[in-house]
């Protein structure tokens, strides 16, 4: 048992000295800089490159005007819904204000959270698009209704 213990030993105190002698003797050593977090405003989004600092915040900013919000039933998120260019259905974290995409395509323009608090119905302007059922956790179409 005790010869285990002095292999073990001498290897460990081999390898040591090894990677001891490994840098060359009187090589200045290299300092490792950390790489340099961009500069963030007071909430915590970056800033854009050449940017000091933000007036106002990018939290609950959608691309165009909101036509419809609705506020899920256990009062965390805030659904919004856009028709303009671009128009897009947001989720809305309500805790930290951060935005959570979940469907983008032409002519969203009303929204309804069913009973159950975990679907989301968007309804569509153009002739034909009907309705679309998305789970508000996967942010995922679940089904689709057709209208004439």
């Amino acid at each position: 048992m005790w010869i285990r213990s002095v292999v073990l030993l001498t290897s460990i105190v081999s390898f040591g000295a090894f990677t001891v002698t490994a840098q060359e003797p009187g090589a200045p050593s290299k300092k490792v800089e950390p790489t340099p977090r961009p500069p963030r405003d007071p909430a915590d989004d970056p800033l854009p490159q050449g940017a000091v600092a933000r007036i106002g915040s990018l939290r609950y900013r959608h691309e165009d005007y909101v036509a419809r919000m609705v506020i899920s039933g256990d009062g965390k998120a805030m659904i919004t819904v856009s028709p303009g260019r671009p128009s897009g259905v947001q989720k809305w974290n309500l805790a930290d204000g951060r935005g959570q995409h979940l469907f983008r395509g032409p002519g969203p323009t009303d929204i309804a959270l069913l009973s159950d608090g975990k679907t989301l119905v968007v309804g569509h302007w153009l002739p034909g698009d009907g309705a679309v059922f998305i789970d508000l956790e996967t942010g995922k179409q679940v089904r689709r209704m057709e209208t004439p």
